[in-house]
């Protein structure tokens, strides 16, 4: 049913369709031809519902490279969970009207409308996940005392759970650092944060508090023995580290 759906948006789209197309070595459910611009384009749809190693789809999808072909795999059973430039892998399942659906980190598509969406370049791949350039954020500011002066100053953290992207999902920061392999203990600073930060303490509501904070820069810390962004005592600078800023 799915290579069914697959093959009449592509011929609805332009496209010449065999189903069950093959070449020397390989044979995949849907292949679509179109000639454009005197360059003959060759795609290839693999619906996998068996399961199928990584492995085993990497050596499957270097056949289709080496013949000039582009393959979109749609899986019931994801072989793995990082997105990859090399092999576009997106997850397939029905819906409670047993209609195909693709999922695509947060959203859901229909199957029709997703190979529409693929065929007509709506979907492509990124290193990393653009923000929108709007957000709405909670920035918390908070009391502590210098351990070095015991001067009384102020930091902040965003209360935000999630930031919205450009392509709709809620995009954790902790996500964030986790997929990058960061220390997960470690302040991020965005400068658009950081900027709005002090736009707060220039109101004359925290003027009149005195809410004071150091400039954020990057600082030695002789405890880790290298330098990082920070927060600081604004009458002495002295760093304040990681450790005791999530104590």
């Amino acid at each position: 049913m799915c290579k069914t759906e697959i093959a009449k948006v592509c011929k609805t789209i332009g496209y010449d369709v065999k189903t069950e197309g093959s070449g020397v070595d390989w044979r995949t459910d849907v292949l679509a031809t179109k000639q454009v611009k005197n360059q003959l384009v060759k795609l290839a749809f693999e619906v996998q519902w068996s399961p199928q190693c990584l492995e085993e789809t990497e050596q499957r999808q270097h056949k289709y490279i080496r013949d000039g072909i582009r393959c979109c795999w749609l899986f019931k059973k994801l072989p793995t969970s990082e997105a990859r430039q090399d092999i576009p892998i997106f997850q397939l399942q029905f819906d409670a009207s047993k209609n195909p659906t693709v999922i695509t980190d947060q959203n859901i598509y229909l199957l029709k409308n997703f190979i529409t969406e693929i065929l007509s370049g709506h979907f492509k791949f990124y290193k990393f996940y653009r923000y929108k350039t709007q957000q709405d954020i909670k920035i918390i500011f908070f009391p502590v005392n210098c351990w070095k002066c015991g001067g009384k100053y102020y930091i902040y953290h965003v209360h935000n759970e999630s930031y919205e992207t450009l392509c709709g999902c809620n995009f954790n920061l902790i996500d964030y650092i986790v997929l990058t392999d960061k220390v997960i203990n470690e302040p991020q600073f965005l400068p658009e944060v950081v900027s709005k930060a002090y736009e707060c303490l220039k109101t004359e509501k925290a003027k009149g508090q005195n809410m004071k904070m150091g400039k954020i820069k990057s600082r030695y810390s002789k405890t880790v023995r290298n330098s990082y962004t920070s927060f600081s005592c604004p009458d002495c600078n002295a760093i304040f580290g990681n450790h005791f800023y999530f104590q």
